[in-house]
């Protein structure tokens, strides 16, 4: 409750009603933080649909209708909020919800487990297609040259020590923080010249498995971030119900890439198969709630 208060608290003073028409789509934005896993839902969603939305702050979705896509934000819908891919950040997430918001999509099986349980309805009506960011590829270009490298990708709010930084340095690791500010097309740029890539950021696993990029998720010590928002994007994978988020300090000593690559997430299941379906289910769910 103390997250919802501090988001409802910062927007009441500043928010004016905006009555366009443009479609609504919200996601976590703050003022002075950036995260690139969050802030491409707008682009994406604009990108699939062809046409521009309104990101709506959190107090605009008690009153309006609006888009949940990427992201573990699922905690923060409401009762008129549609549910396109979006999943929790952690168990006790799911005590947020009040009432069960318009599901047409979960990201996985943990989230929609976890809906099935609170809200007594059918696991099986709950569809769990995957994470929506996993249709980067079909949006965004890679890059034309791959180089044998390793890149270590840091959720936002994860920095290195100085032991951690050096040993990057010294065998060659290159590091990028998703808190950065650069172009998504230039991220993705980025991300595709690189062999490998270690990161503690789910969005680099899941733009990773977008591009079939091997990739290997960690953990920082004393880290804020989630394990289970992980394990409930491996749960859609029947090969990855055994994985792990490794600590990163075992990951970093192996340094040699023919080493890394036997930590390696195992390739996800029908991925050509699951973007199909998970822009299908958006396209359709999309105009079915603009037609009502």
């Amino acid at each position: 409750m103390h997250k919802k208060l501090s988001y409802f608290l910062t927007e009441i003073s500043n928010w004016r009603p905006n009555l366009h028409s443009k479609p609504r789509i919200f996601y976590l934005k703050h003022k002075n933080v950036s995260n690139i896993g969050d802030n491409i839902n707008g682009e994406l969603l604009s990108k699939i649909m062809k046409r521009d939305f309104h990101r709506s702050i959190y107090l605009e979705t008690y009153i309006f209708k609006t888009f949940f896509l990427i992201g573990s934000i699922l905690r923060f819908a409401k009762k008129n909020s549609v549910v396109l891919g979006s999943g929790f950040n952690n168990k006790s997430d799911i005590n947020s919800l009040k009432c069960l918001p318009q599901i047409k999509f979960v990201r996985c099986y943990l989230s929609a487990s976890l809906l099935a349980d609170k809200f007594r309805v059918d696991t099986n009506n709950i569809k769990a297609l995957g994470d929506a960011g996993l249709l980067v590829s079909d949006y965004y270009p890679r890059a034309i040259l791959v180089e044998n490298k390793v890149l270590l990708i840091l959720n936002h709010a994860d920095r290195l020590n100085s032991h951690q930084e050096e040993f990057c340095n010294i065998n060659n690791i290159d590091i990028f923080n998703m808190g950065q500010r650069i172009l998504f097309v230039d991220f993705f740029l980025l991300l595709t010249s690189y062999k490998l890539v270690i990161t503690s950021a789910l969005h680099g696993v899941i733009f990773c498995d977008s591009f079939s990029i091997k990739c290997i998720p960690v953990r920082l010590q004393n880290s804020k971030v989630s394990e289970f928002k992980f394990h409930d994007y491996f749960s859609i994978a029947s090969n990855r119900n055994a994985c792990i988020v490794n600590p990163i300090d075992d990951i970093l000593e192996l340094s040699k890439i023919n080493l890394l690559e036997n930590f390696t997430l195992p390739p996800l299941n029908n991925l050509e198969q699951r973007k199909i379906e998970i822009n299908k289910a958006i396209l359709e769910s999309f105009f079915c709630n603009i037609e009502n």
